[in-house]
């Protein structure tokens, strides 16, 4: 259900801004909680029809060494 409430909150950003204020940290627990919230992304398994189900879990891997560039 968290995962499914983020996505919306990711869909309903507009603006660079808006993206900003959803993923800016104001603490460091926050920051693990968007740090994990953003992977399980790639990594949870979604239903994408009756019949098909998908991971992202090799996205994952590449978004994880950019973050680490920064």
């Amino acid at each position: 259900m968290e995962l499914n409430n983020f996505t919306k909150e990711i869909n309903r950003c507009q603006e660079v801004e808006d993206f900003r204020k959803l993923l800016t940290p104001k603490t460091d627990y926050q920051a693990m909680m968007i740090f994990t919230r953003l992977v399980n992304l790639f990594v949870y398994e979604l239903q994408v029809s009756a019949t098909d189900t998908r991971r992202f879990r090799k996205g994952a891997y590449p978004f994880i060494d950019k973050l680490d560039d920064l």
